[in-house]
C-alpha cells in the first residue's frame, strides 16, 4: 500500500519506486544490508542508500550542534554573506531536483519529514507504548537542541558556567541550531499525531504532556537565543571592582601617596 502524503516514509519509498527497488520496510536492517553489501556504482543503489542515510546524517547534525553549544567550539567558522546565499540556493535547488526527479511522487517537505522521523528509527528498534519512533525522534530533537541553546545563551550572558564563545561563533551556531529546531517543528506540525494507548492515557493525558514539554523547551530556547544573539554581554570580569593585576607598583605608590597627602 502506498504511504500517505504526510507519512514520513513516503520519501524513501518514492525513491525506491523511482529506481525500481523494493521500498525499505525498516531503516536499521536496510542500513545494515546496504553497508554489508559489496561496493557498487549503480545509480539506483546509490539513490536508495542516499535516502536511507538521511536519518543518521540528521542525528549526527543534532549531536554535533548540541556538543558545540555545550563545549563552546563552533563546528563551522563564521560564513560570509555570499556563502549563506549559496547555501540557501543549494538547499532550494536540491528540493526542486527531488520533486522533478520524483515525477510528482516526491513533494516539498518529504525529505525533511523523513530525516527527522528517521532519528527515532536509528536509535530505537521498536515503537514505544506512548508514541511511535518517528514522533519521538522529532520531539527529542526539539527538546535537546533548545536546551543546548538555552544553556549557551544564559551562560555567555549571565551564569558563565560553560566555556565562553565569541559573539560571531555563538550567533552562527545558534542560528544553525535554530534551523534544526524549525525543521523538527515543521515535521511535528505536518505529521499525524500518534494515538495514545489506553495504559498511558490512564496515567496522564499524553497529548497535553507532549505539548507542555514542547512548549516549555521552545520557551527556554527562545530565552537562550535572545540572550545569545543580542549585542553586548555581561562578562564575569566586570563583576571585579578592583583589578590589582593591572596596577603597577609605581601606580600603586602614586595612589598611596595621593591618599596620604589628601589625608594630611
Amino acid at each position: 500500500m502506498a504511504p500517505d502524503r504526510h507519512d514520513p516514509h513516503r520519501f524513501p519509498c518514492a525513491v525506491a519506486d523511482a529506481v525500481g527497488r523494493d521500498p525499505p520496510a525498516e531503516l536499521r536492517p536496510a542500513l545494515r544490508r546496504y553497508a554489508s553489501a559489496p561496493r557498487r556504482t549503480c545509480l539506483d543503489e546509490l539513490a536508495v542508500t542516499g535516502a536511507l542515510v538521511d536519518g543518521p546524517r540528521r542525528l549526527l547534525l543534532v549531536v554535533v550542534l548540541t556538543l558545540a553549544l555545550l563545549v563552546g567550539v563552533a563546528p563551522v567558522a563564521v560564513p560570509p554573506f555570499t556563502v549563506l546565499v549559496a547555501l540557501a540556493t543549494g538547499v532550494a535547488a536540491m528540493s526542486v531536483a527531488h520533486v522533478c526527479l520524483g515525477r510528482g511522487n516526491i513533494r516539498f517537505g518529504d525529505r525533511i519529514r523523513w530525516s527527522y522521523a528517521a532519528l527515532g528509527e536509528v536509535v530505537a528498534e521498536r515503537d514505544q507504548a506512548f508514541a511511535p519512533r518517528r514522533w519521538i525522534g522529532a520531539v527529542a530533537a526539539v527538546v535537546v537542541v533548545n536546551l543546548a541553546i538555552a544553556l549557551r545563551g544564559m551562560s555567555d550572558r549571565w551564569t558563565h558556567g560553560l566555556a565562553p564563545m565569541s559573539d560571531g561563533e555563538r550567533v552562527t551556531t545558534m542560528l544553525f541550531a535554530l534551523s534544526v529546531v524549525l525543521g523538527a517543528l515543521y515535521t511535528l506540525a505536518t505529521t499525524p499525531a500518534p494515538e495514545a494507548s489506553h495504559a498511558a492515557s490512564r496515567r496522564l493525558e499524553e497529548r497535553t504532556a507532549r505539548r507542555s514539554a514542547l512548549l516549555g523547551a521552545v520557551c527556554v530556547g527562545v530565552v537562550g537565543l535572545v540572550a545569545g544573539v543580542l549585542p553586548g554581554s555581561v562578562d564575569a570580569a566586570d563583576d571585579d571592582p578592583v583589578r590589582v593585576e593591572h596596577v603597577t607598583e609605581d601606580q600603586l605608590g602614586a595612589i598611596v601617596t595621593g591618599v596620604e597627602s589628601q589625608g594630611g
